[in-house]
């Protein structure tokens, strides 16, 4: 039985799911402990736009202070914040990601695909009745089209974890295509909310690191492996010298690896590549380490 009313502030709920993440539960790596902890401490900063209607003056609201049961609301607009382009260009993915884990611990919800294991919802029933079906922001075609226009088209290096390989769906075990540590240019086509009617994936990313239950099972972007060439993206007209991590002999240059589509955990992307004119900007992955 939960231990939250529905006058529970959204701070408090904050601090139970800090607890939460506290004893690393096992539908979670430490990947995503450390960055739910950060995104969440960013939530518990963020300030939403409200109007008294009586009076017609508006006024900003710190999240935390809000009761829980405008978790969505605020959750809405905390993650729209992260569109602008003063921020990472991945940060709105990482809140997406983040603001999922708060919300199937507010209402419930299973772990991933796999169906036979929930997660019990720490707001009161009256919440959970009333939300039924209002999670409506993930599925909000508006909202997925705004995230994929900031992510879409992005050029990311990715790099394989030791524990993780990429194999074509029809291979073996054995018949390892991307090893660990392989690192490889990935052209993203729309973020994890979106799909595709002619998506194809010619190769499946395996991250033996990944719990049998894996609450961030989805977190994954599709897109297609790049390499570089003349017809391509011509990283010669950059204003040299080119950034040291775009020349690292481990990235893999072969043209017959080009345009192998997969879905890219996004934790295995390292570097957000962007081009402004004719000058190259590497921009490292957030690190969450404490």
């Amino acid at each position: 039985m939960s231990s939250l009313a529905p006058t529970t502030s959204l701070g408090e709920f904050v601090d139970v799911l800090f607890g939460v993440l506290l004893r690393e539960p096992r539908y979670l790596i430490q990947d995503d402990v450390h960055r739910h902890f950060s995104m969440l401490y960013q939530f518990r900063q963020h300030e939403i736009r409200q109007t008294d209607w009586e009076t017609n003056v508006s006024h900003n609201q710190p999240v935390s202070q809000l009761p829980i049961a405008d978790l969505e609301d605020a959750i809405f607009s905390w993650a729209v914040s992260y569109t602008a382009e003063r921020h990472h260009p991945l940060m709105s993915t990482y809140a997406i990601d983040s603001a999922q884990f708060a919300l199937t611990h507010a209402y419930g919800g299973p772990i991933g695909s796999d169906r036979r294991w929930r997660i019990a919802p720490l707001f009161p029933p009256p919440l959970i009745d009333k939300s039924q079906p209002r999670l409506w922001l993930f599925e909000d075609p508006q909202f997925k089209k705004r995230i994929t226009e900031q992510v879409g088209r992005l050029l990311v290096l990715v790099e394989v974890p030791p524990q993780a390989r990429c194999v074509f769906p029809s291979a073996s075990a054995t018949e390892v295509r991307l090893e660990g540590g392989s690192q490889f240019f990935f052209k993203i086509q729309r973020c994890h909310l979106s799909s595709g009617f002619y998506d194809h994936v010619a190769m499946n990313a395996i991250d033996d690191a990944e719990p049998e239950m894996y609450l961030s099972k989805s977190f994954r972007v599709y897109g297609k492996t790049f390499v570089p060439s003349d017809d391509h993206w011509d990283y010669r007209l950059s204003e040299p010298p080119l950034p040291e991590v775009l020349t690292s002999t481990r990235i893999l240059r072969d043209p017959r690896v080009h345009g192998w589509s997969l879905e890219v955990p996004v934790r295995w992307i390292t570097h957000v590549i962007v081009r402004d004119d004719d000058k190259t900007s590497v921009i490292p992955a957030p690190d969450w380490r404490p």
